[in-house]
């Protein structure tokens, strides 16, 4: 396959995920085109044809949710990669969060701080200060 066909291809393929696959949620509304993957990364294993009850195991152990996209699809500006550990869902979690970042680079819409709810980071007891 010829390479100019073969990016079109990617192109078509990637732009599907926004236009009705799994990122579409994040992707609708938006004045230009997104393309784009989602996923998950699995933290643990589990048997083959079982699922595991994620309200029963640590939210450690959740699977981490990643989104990878570029915008406008016809003539790419912004590439980026979101992964957050122990989101759950590409769709749900990191897809969001691409989005918001796209708006503000191609869109000069930046989001609202909320610092009502703002807290201090939790402190690691597996670092130590020398």
């Amino acid at each position: 396959m010829a390479p100019d066909i073969a990016q079109q291809e990617q192109r078509e393929s990637a732009q599907g995920q926004t236009q009705g696959g799994t990122a579409s949620r994040a992707a609708a509304g938006a004045p230009y085109t997104i393309a784009g993957k989602t996923g998950t990364a699995q933290v643990f294993t589990v048997a083959q044809n079982k699922r595991y009850n994620e309200a029963a195991i640590s939210e450690r152990l959740r699977d981490h949710a990643w989104f990878v996209a570029f915008a406008p699809a016809e003539a790419p500006k912004i590439a980026i990669a979101v992964i957050v550990e122990n989101g759950r869902s590409g769709s749900g979690t990191a897809a969001p969060i691409a989005r918001t970042i796209m708006d503000a680079y191609l869109l000069r819409k930046f989001p609202t701080v909320r610092r009502e709810n703002a807290t201090a980071p939790a402190a690691n007891s597996d670092v130590s200060e020398e």
